[in-house]
């Protein structure tokens, strides 16, 4: 049996590679949410013994971490490490690389390329990277004014992150307050939540998401504030960048950082959506100037 397992996280028909999910000996493909959506991509899935499929719509992919830790990885004490990805991306192993500007955790391909590289994934190549590491992570993303803060701030709900704040940090002051705030105002973050892990780090890493997502999810009853979709999800994607940082600041995991691969052809439908945004903002700018002229 592998040391090794990398789940590939899906969501739908349209996530499969020619209407297959990428499977190998340590990649193993998931689908989360299936409770709440009622597809069946014919692959694993997040619905089975202890879930929370159905709360896909607010915990996103947590729902496939969720169902791993408690229900797969009790059955296979052999594995050593675990990792998570999505479809359309899959950490570069090997050989590291500076970043040529800043942002650029990403290397586009072609899904043909993709493919390939998902193929190339041994649990030996892993083995003798985890060997000195304990975590290995994507890059920080350069996000621009999309810090945390202002996304909490602006775009979500200022009160979730003082919420999340106290939750973390309690009422502290000071030194250990300025630090947090500073870790969560800066624009570049990691904001991809794909990574390998030692089996330790990861139980330690769920018992700290979903502690989380307990307290927030009480508070937040308590101050009847509405949850909106994926708010779990956001919440640890964006505060993940604080368990790193204080991680890496007392020593306690040796972490790796590294480029995330992402198949072209998903990239282009991002753009593509963008695209069509833009030219129907325009549009729409066009027609309310032509109705104030009028």
């Amino acid at each position: 049996m592998s040391k090794v397992k990398i789940f590939s996280i899906y969501y739908s028909k349209q996530n499969l590679f020619h209407g297959k999910a990428i499977k190998t000996d340590i990649i193993e493909p998931i689908q989360t949410g299936k409770a709440a959506t009622g597809w069946d991509l014919g692959i694993l899935s997040d619905d089975t013994g202890d879930n929370i499929s159905s709360k896909n719509p607010y915990y996103g992919e947590l729902t496939c971490w969720y169902w791993v830790w408690k229900n797969w990885l009790p059955q296979h004490p052999e594995c050593e490490y675990i990792g998570f990805t999505q479809y359309r991306r899959m950490l570069q192993l090997g050989e590291d690389r500076k970043r040529s500007v800043a942002g650029g955790y990403l290397k586009s391909v072609y899904k043909h390329t993709f493919k390939k590289i998902c193929n190339s994934y041994t649990e030996d190549k892993v083995l003798q990277l985890m060997y000195k590491y304990d975590c290995i992570i994507p890059y920080q993303w350069h996000a621009f004014d999309a810090s945390p803060y202002k996304r909490f701030s602006i775009l979500e709900n200022r009160t979730i992150y003082n919420v999340i704040r106290k939750i973390l940090i309690g009422d502290a002051t000071g030194e250990y307050g300025k630090n947090f705030d500073k870790c969560m105002k800066q624009n570049e973050g990691h904001y991809k939540p794909a990574f390998i892990m030692n089996i330790n780090v990861f139980n330690e890493f769920m018992e700290w998401v979903f502690n989380i997502c307990s307290k927030i999810t009480e508070e937040l009853m308590n101050m009847r504030i509405a949850m909106y979709p994926r708010i779990y999800a956001y919440c640890i994607e964006y505060f993940m960048n604080y368990w790193i940082y204080t991680k890496q600041y007392n020593s306690d995991v040796m972490i790796q950082k590294t480029f995330l691969y992402e198949a072209r052809y998903y990239k282009k439908m991002f753009k593509d959506h963008i695209n069509y945004k833009r030219k129907t903002k325009k549009i729409e700018k066009n027609l309310l100037k032509e109705l104030m002229d009028v």
